[in-house]
């Protein structure tokens, strides 16, 4: 066999090790019944709306997948609205969002002025 088919043969034993292993020792969470965040997918099928649209006009028949599936996301949170669970944000919570934005808009200036 050649080296890229022991490679292929590695990683896809290396796949079935790691699923049995996390099947192992995860199953007992997994009985656990968990609510859908469905304002979470609304927000996730927003987004990805609206990047599936951007990708259409700067991407033409390359990442068409996005639409769809932003779709499906925001139809899913809008028809379960009802369901939607107001969460509280903390101080801290707001405070590292706006120093994330912050340092975001830091690199994306300094980028920017990097490459003109």
């Amino acid at each position: 066999m050649t080296m890229i088919a022991w490679a292929l043969l590695g990683i896809a034993a290396l796949i079935v090790i790691l699923a049995i292993l996390i099947f192992v020792f995860k199953r007992d969470k997994w009985k656990d019944k968990h609510e859908t965040d469905y304002r979470a997918f609304f927000w996730m099928g927003l987004i990805w709306t609206l990047f599936g649209v951007g990708s259409l006009f700067f991407y033409p028949g390359e990442m068409f997948f996005f639409l769809p599936m932003g779709i499906a996301f925001l139809a899913i949170g809008a028809a379960n609205k009802k369901k939607w669970k107001k969460k509280k944000r903390t101080k801290k919570e707001l405070w590292l969002v706006v120093a994330g934005l912050v340092v975001l808009l830091i690199f994306g200036l300094l980028a920017y002025f990097l490459m003109v």
